[in-house]
């Protein structure tokens, strides 16, 4: 098992299992600029629980 998947870590974090927690995220997504009309792809993100 990985830190991120630990019992300790999804205490601490919550759902937000991710470095840098939602604030950064918001930052990356905002610094990329996406549009509407663009597509992602969410590759290997999640707890292995899912």
């Amino acid at each position: 098992m990985n830190l991120y998947e630990s019992d300790i870590m999804h205490d601490c974090l919550g759902d937000a299992l991710r470095p840098g927690g939602l604030k950064l995220t918001k930052i990356a997504l905002k610094y990329c600029n996406f549009s509407e009309n663009d597509y992602l792809l969410d590759l290997g993100c999640g707890g292995s629980n899912n």
